[in-house]
C-alpha cells in the first residue's frame, strides 16, 4: 500500500532529480482516479492504494506526464500539432 505522498518521494527518487514538472496534481489525480475506479471494499482506507490499485496509478500518472509533455511543447511554439 502506498500513500501519495510515498509516491512522489519514490518519484523524485527514481527520477534521481527534481526536473520533472511539480507532480503534485499528477500524482494526486491519478490518486484518485486508480481509488475511484476500484470496486472491491479497500481494507486500508481510501488513503492508500492497494497493490490491484497500483497498476492503474502508475498507467495514470505516465499519461498525465506525457499530456504535460506535450502541452509544454504546445505552450513554446504557435501552433501545435499532435
Amino acid at each position: 500500500m502506498k500513500k501519495k505522498k510515498q509516491a512522489d518521494a519514490g518519484l523524485r527518487s527514481h527520477l534521481g532529480s527534481d526536473l520533472h514538472f511539480d507532480s503534485q496534481r499528477a500524482i494526486k489525480e491519478a490518486f484518485h482516479y486508480a481509488k475511484n475506479k476500484s470496486t472491491d471494499h479497500s481494507k486500508y482506507g481510501d488513503h492508500f492504494l492497494e497493490f490491484r490499485e497500483f497498476r492503474l496509478f502508475l498507467q495514470t500518472l505516465r499519461q498525465y506526464f506525457e499530456y504535460y509533455e506535450a502541452f509544454k511543447r504546445c505552450d513554446k511554439k504557435d501552433k501545435c500539432a499532435f
